[in-house]
């Protein structure tokens, strides 16, 4: 049997979502612009949370979330320099 998800389905995993729409509905999706892009992962995550929109999530809940990345971003730099 061939399940959404599971191993052995012949549906490509950026084809399909566990858990919403808020990726798969986007002409590029945000790990594949990451990839291509070959950013890090704090820079990847603010690409991540300014793209999607999960349901019942607000404008605030997700700047908020960019900006901790940002602020981890900018920590971790101070840090290594």
């Amino acid at each position: 049997m061939n399940v959404k998800g599971c191993v052995g389905s012949k549906k490509k995993a950026l084809e399909y979502q566990e858990g919403g729409k808020h990726y798969v509905q986007h002409a590029i999706q945000p790990v594949v612009y990451c990839m291509k892009n070959k950013l890090n992962t704090i820079d990847s995550n603010i690409i991540k949370y300014a793209t999607r929109r999960k349901p019942g999530e607000t404008s605030k809940q997700r700047y908020n979330k960019i900006i901790h990345y940002a602020k981890l971003g900018i920590e971790l730099d101070d840090q290594s320099n």
